[in-house]
Formats: C-alpha cells, sequence, structure tokens
C-alpha cells in the first residue's frame, strides 16, 4: 500500500488541512468508542473508527493542498459532518449568485420551529410527525408566498432531564417580497399557531422568526453564518446511552431538506468538492497513529 514512490514530507503534517484533521478524527475516535462500547451500535463505532486513517494529499496545486482519503458518511461521524458542512457552504455560495441573476428580488427569512422535549427512546416517531406537520404547514394558503427553503434537524440533549432530547428544526426560508408587505405579513405568533396546527397538538409550540438583521453583516453573509452554524460538528453527548439510542433512532431518517428554488439551485449547481479515492499518482500519504493520537508517517 506504501511505497516510496508516493515519498512522506515532515512539512505536510503542519498544513491547515492536517491539522484540523488530526482535531477531527479524535473526535471521532471518540464517538467511535461510546458507540464500540455497546453491542447494538458496534459495527457503527467500526465505520467511524476506520474513517479517514490514511490521508492523501493531492500536490497538483502546491498552493491548495486537497486531503484525499476515504470517509465512512456516518451520520455520527465529526469528519463526514464537517465535509457535509463544507460542500453545503459551497453550494450555498453558488446560490447565492445564482439568485442575483433572477428577475425577483427575494428576501431571506431565518425560522426555528421546536417540540416538546422527549424521550430519546420515541425521538423517531416525533421527527416523523415533525417532517410530516412541515410539509403539511408549507402547503398552506398562506405561505404561498415562500418560493424556497432549506430546513434542517437538529437534536441537542435536554441535560435537565436524563433520557430527553430536544429536537427542533432550523429552516432558512427564501420569500417573495409581498410576504412582507400588508395581508401577506405572517407574524411570529401566526408561525406559532400554523406549526401548531400542522403538528395536530394542544400546546402551542415556540416559534423563532426573523429577517436579516442590520448588524453590519451582509445579507449574504449572514445566510452562510446560519447555514455554517446548522451543518456544524455536532457537540458531544454527556450521557452516553442517549447518544447511543439517538445514532439508533436517526438511522434513515431525513435531517436535511431543501425545496423551491433553492432545492433547484443546489440540483443544478450539485457538485462534489472532496474525491474519495486517492489519485494515482502526485501525493504523499500520512497515516493515523492511535497510539500517539496524530497522523505520523506511514511504514514503508
Amino acid at each position: 500500500m506504501f511505497t516510496d514512490r508516493y515519498p512522506f514530507d515532515p512539512a505536510l503534517q503542519h498544513l491547515p488541512q492536517i491539522q484540523e484533521f488530526t482535531q477531527l478524527k479524535r473526535k471521532a475516535e471518540a464517538i467511535a468508542g461510546q458507540l464500540l462500547r455497546n453491542s447494538v451500535t458496534h459495527q457503527d463505532g467500526q465505520l467511524i473508527h476506520q474513517c479517514a486513517e490514511t490521508l492523501g494529499i493531492s500536490t497538483h496545486n502546491p498552493m491548495t493542498p486537497v486531503i484525499k482519503t476515504w470517509y465512512c458518511k456516518h451520520r455520527a461521524c465529526p469528519i463526514c459532518q464537517w465535509r457535509k458542512q463544507m460542500k453545503r457552504l459551497a453550494q450555498m455560495h453558488t446560490v447565492l449568485d445564482l439568485l442575483k441573476m433572477q428577475p425577483s428580488n427575494h428576501r431571506w427569512l431565518f425560522l426555528t420551529l421546536t417540540v416538546q422535549n422527549c424521550p430519546v427512546t420515541e425521538l423517531s416517531p416525533v421527527l416523523d410527525c415533525m417532517n410530516q406537520a412541515f410539509s403539511r404547514m408549507l402547503r398552506r394558503k398562506e405561505l404561498q408566498h415562500l418560493a424556497g427553503h432549506l430546513r434542517n434537524t437538529e437534536i441537542t440533549e435536554d441535560t435537565l432531564h436524563p433520557g430527553y432530547v430536544h429536537p427542533h428544526f432550523h429552516c432558512l426560508l427564501l420569500v417573495k417580497p409581498s410576504m412582507f408587505a400588508g395581508k401577506h405579513y405572517v407574524k411570529e405568533s401566526r408561525w406559532a399557531e400554523l406549526w401548531q396546527e400542522a403538528l395536530g397538538i394542544s400546546y402551542l409550540p415556540r416559534v423563532h422568526v426573523r429577517g436579516v438583521a442590520r448588524d453590519g453583516l451582509s445579507e449574504d453573509q449572514q445566510v452562510i453564518n446560519h447555514v455554517a452554524y446548522n451543518t456544524k460538528v455536532a457537540s458531544s453527548y454527556e450521557q452516553e446511552d442517549v447518544f447511543v439510542e439517538l445514532v439508533q433512532q436517526t438511522k434513515r431518517k431525513r435531517l436535511f431538506s431543501a425545496g423551491g428554488l433553492l432545492r433547484e439551485l443546489m440540483s443544478s449547481e450539485e457538485r462534489e468538492l472532496f474525491d474519495d479515492e486517492p489519485e494515482p499518482e502526485h501525493r504523499v500519504l500520512s497515516q493515523w497513529s492511535p497510539t500517539h493520537s496524530t497522523y505520523l508517517q506511514p511504514p514503508l
């Protein structure tokens, strides 16, 4: 696997990309360890443990070396979460450029939709209910001026109530200018009612909606910051049993969706920023060392 055809350059160990991968790999090893300790998620732990064990660095462009490795693509893997974030941010930069070519002057809304905290053992049906309710809500006549959306599901730990989690949606809405005018305006209290009706629940859920803030950042930068936050590497859970159960409950669940114009633009500009397969030539290899908890020169 390793030959002197692929020389190892110690200077590459200090590249920002290598250092970032080192930090992510350490987090991935910790996550894998939690899953490996449970027989139900042992395979998940093995998969994450094998992620990015060997790094290949493309040297075609010395100014911007690109990491080449094998990714496990597991939802709980910090390395793959980071990779997905980088891809999503690149897509959004392209989408923002394409929107500037659109004849309509669309505007942005940031919407957070919540439900009551639930036992982690009941998370799967709660997520199904939320996803269905979101689709029902978007079909309401009051929201016909919505041009597109990105919806990301975040699940945080309820540290006050052991065994409970807090699932909620972070939504980026692309709306027509008419949604800010007169009878087409939807205030926050009405958003809460629409979400309640879509869920079919008796309590009024907490909802937060806001437009672009006037805080010195450009509209595009605020959108990018929103996407970056909602695709960040997930924080570790204090309760290991809760995390293990969450991995089981979220299998085959759709935690991200795009709709309308945003879906069209993202689909048309879909591009892969990181290659899974190493290049046959011009690469320098570095291998993960569990003993040293870092990437080192592989044995020749």
